[in-house]
This record gives C-alpha cells, structure tokens and sequence, in this order.
C-alpha cells in the first residue's frame, strides 16, 4: 500500500479577541480544521495543520520538515497585518514548494486597491473612477458625490460601515478622518454606484477555462431605507446588526443574457489582468443603466463551508471534499516543482 503524501494547511492564527476585525480574523482557523479534514478523507492525501503566528517564521521549518506535496494556504495576515499576506507565496515560491490560491503578483496587487484600479482602467475594464488620500480632503473628488470610502490595503469589508457612502464634502471629511485614525494608510474614495450588486466566483478547471459556478445576489430589499445598499463589516461578521440581516445572498441570480455576457466577460478580464491562479472572486455593481463595474478582486477569497464561494461549488453539485481536492489538483498542476 502506497504512503499517502501530505498536504499542509497553512493558516494565521495572528489576532486576539480584542481587535475589532477579530470575527473576520478568527474564521480563518475553523476553515483551516475544515479543509484538513477534507483533505485527510481522501484515498491519497494525509493533512497536517501549521499555524504563522507573529512575526515568527519557524512555520516554513515545519513545512519544510513535512515535505509536503503542496501547501493548502489560507494565510490571510501575517502579524496582524493584511499587507504581509504576500510573504507567504513568496517564500513557498523560494522553496519551490506547491500551494493552492494565487502568487506573489495578484495577491499584493489587489491588497492596494488603488492599484487594482489603475490596472483594470489601462486594460479597458470597467471599475467606478476614484482617487486615493493621504490626508484629510479639502474639496470634494472631481466625480463628485455620492462617493464612498475604504482603507486602501484591507480586506473583509474592514473599514466599510453605514457611514462609508458620503453625500456632501462635511460627511467626506469626517468620514476619511475617521479611517485615517483607526487604519492609519491611505484612504480610496471611490464613485458610489447605485444599482445590484453580483458576486462572481471563478474556480479554473485545470484545462484552460472555469468551472460553471452560479453567481450570487445581495439582496438589500430588507436593509433598513435610512442605510446604504453596501456590504458593510457589519453586513458581514455582525449577525445581530441591521446590515446583516439586510444584506442576504442570493444564489442564481436573474440577468438578461447581453448582460449576463458582460458580467461574465468582465470578471474573467479581471482575472486575467490580476493573473489570479486557482480561484477568485470578483464583486461587480451593476449600475441602473445595465453596465457592471468592479468593485473588488479578492484572490484568495475565503473558503469557509459557509462561504459564499463553496455556496456556489454546492450549487454546481460539488462537496465541500470535491471543492478542496480541485484546489490541491490544480496547485500540483500549476505550481509543479
């Protein structure tokens, strides 16, 4: 009987309870349990566990030591900070290692969504216009208002609350102060497109195309009329707040076919553009005249089993099994030593 090779999950463990992101933050470890466990009821696979935390980095030993065939990775921060997920791929690319998920060139370039912009705008691909600060405005942005505001370089809607979306130039100040303090980077203001909101997931099929997952809808028909129509933190990680109960998914979405082309067209571009590997989601606001922009490319999105990602895969008939082994196949594919 063959010995089964090892996949490492590789995951963070770098945040306390005390952080106010700590709900997004602490998923990150039940994902982890939950791909091992994946992974170790295959035929051919064991799965082994490794924790970055810190700034310490004797988790590459331990990999190194383990030999694995790939690296599953989920490491979103290192240290606490979003800006150092970049490291992982790098050094696994140093050490000629496998791993699931995307490189060193789509991870650091969708962390600055600023540049993001700036890459989708020269290929000719539709994103809302914006312009990013370093201080506290004293006009507002030349496409006007409604705008809305993020911290540049976080993921998770981190940053995006109920009073994100500006209306006039006194909201604007107050609103980029606010991030300023509390994130301490630059801010992006972005043009507020009014409209739907569709979230495309792309998972390739290791043949030069993507699997056919389903899109999703927010749903913002219950979110209360004095809120914006936006996915906050909140409408993500508070399940007792007002956003989340007003900002529900929905699978399958109905979009007119010369539509549903150019969304499909445009997230793929996106893609491409990033030069994601494996999987990624792409999330489009679909303006009231029928054109889609996006709004975000997040490479390696999050896997969870309550997930909006593995919420598709289920759709399309796969388990959360089948969705986890595609990951690893393709890495042994893609990134082969």
């Amino acid at each position: 009987m063959s010995k089964k090779k090892t996949i490492v999950v590789l995951y963070n463990v770098d945040y306390t309870p005390e952080q106010g992101d700590y709900a997004a933050r602490a998923d990150v470890e039940k994902t982890a349990h939950a791909v091992a466990a994946a992974i170790a009821a295959s035929d051919d696979y064991s799965s082994a566990l490794v924790a970055a935390t810190g700034r310490q980095l004797d988790f590459i030993e331990r990999i190194q030591m383990l030999k694995p065939a790939s690296v599953f990775n989920l490491c979103e921060t290192l240290d606490a900070g979003a800006g150092n997920e970049v490291f992982v791929p790098a050094l696994l690319d140093l050490l000629r290692i496998p791993y699931t998920g995307n490189g060193v060139l789509a991870v650091s370039t969708a962390l600055r969504k600023d540049r993001t912009k700036r890459l989708l705008e020269s290929l000719g691909i539709s994103t809302p216009r914006a312009k990013t600060y370093t201080s506290v405005p004293k006009a507002k942005p030349e496409f006007g208002f409604p705008a809305i505001l993020k911290p540049n370089a976080e993921d998770g809607s981190l940053g995006i609350s109920s009073t994100s979306v500006v209306h006039d130039l006194a909201q604007f100040k107050r609103q980029a102060k606010e991030l300023f303090r509390t994130y301490k980077q630059p801010v992006l203001c972005e043009q507020y497109v009014e409209g739907r909101e569709i979230i495309v997931p792309l998972l390739e099929d290791g043949v030069g195309d993507f699997e056919a997952l389903p899109w999703s809808e927010i749903d913002f028909s219950h979110m209360p009329k004095a809120l914006p129509r936006i996915v906050t933190y909140a409408g993500k990680w508070e399940p007792s707040s007002d956003e989340y109960r007003g900002s529900t998914t929905r699978i399958n979405p109905t979009v007119k076919p010369a539509l549903k082309k150019k969304i499909a067209d445009t997230a793929r571009g996106a893609f491409v553009a990033l030069e994601c590997k494996g999987y990624a989601r792409v999330d489009m606001r679909i303006s009231q005249a029928g054109e889609p922009y996006v709004i975000d490319v997040n490479p390696n999105c999050d896997l969870s089993p309550h997930g909006g990602f593995f919420r598709s895969c289920k759709k399309a008939g796969m388990s959360y099994a089948d969705m986890v082994m595609k990951l690893v196949t393709l890495s042994l594919r893609t990134r082969a030593r």
